[in-house]
This record gives C-alpha cells, sequence and structure tokens, in this order.
C-alpha cells in the first residue's frame, strides 16, 4: 500500500510539474530560434558588405597569427629534407659477414 502511495504522489508531482517544464522548453526553443534568425541575418548583411558570412573563430585568428610568426612563412629559407642512406654491406654473398660460408 505505501508503494501505491509513493507512486500516486510521484504521478501528481509529474502531472503538476510538467505544465512548467513544457513551459521552460518552449520558451527555450523560441530564444534559441530567434539567435539562429538573427545569426542568419548577420551573416547575410556581413556577405552583402563583402565579408566572410561566418566570422573567423579566436583559434584561427590565433592560428594566423601564430604562422605568421614563423621563420619559414615566406618560403625561404625552408629546412632541407635528411635523406639518410641505408648502411652498406660489403659482403656481396649475403652471408652475415662470415666469408667461409
Amino acid at each position: 500500500m505505501l508503494d501505491f502511495l509513493k507512486r500516486f504522489g510521484l504521478g501528481i508531482l509529474y502531472v503538476l510539474i510538467s505544465p512548467f517544464v513544457i513551459a521552460f522548453l518552449l520558451l527555450w526553443a523560441i530564444f534559441n530560434l530567434g539567435i539562429f534568425f538573427a545569426q542568419i541575418i548577420k551573416g547575410f548583411v556581413s556577405f552583402f558588405k563583402g565579408k566572410k558570412f561566418f566570422p573567423d573563430f579566436q583559434e584561427d585568428l590565433e592560428a594566423k597569427r601564430i604562422l605568421s610568426l614563423e621563420p619559414y612563412a615566406n618560403g625561404e629559407n625552408e629546412p632541407q629534407a635528411q635523406i639518410s642512406t641505408p648502411p652498406v654491406d660489403n659482403n656481396q654473398n649475403n652471408n652475415g659477414g662470415n666469408p667461409s660460408l
């Protein structure tokens, strides 16, 4: 009987709270749709002004700044590739260096 009352009480509580939860979710959705459309309008205005539709992220700006500081950014003084040749085996018959084989 106690279990039934506990479940019944939770059901009543859920019925009373659910309109508030639905209202909160509805307001949250309207708020986010407003932000979405505002960003689209802002992007179109930027596009027709000759700028990018989406602005650069802060990480992109930082990466561009770092790359501009590199000494190799202009293509001069690029490091040369290190080519290593395998060691030469003077023993032509590949017997592991043992001439008696």
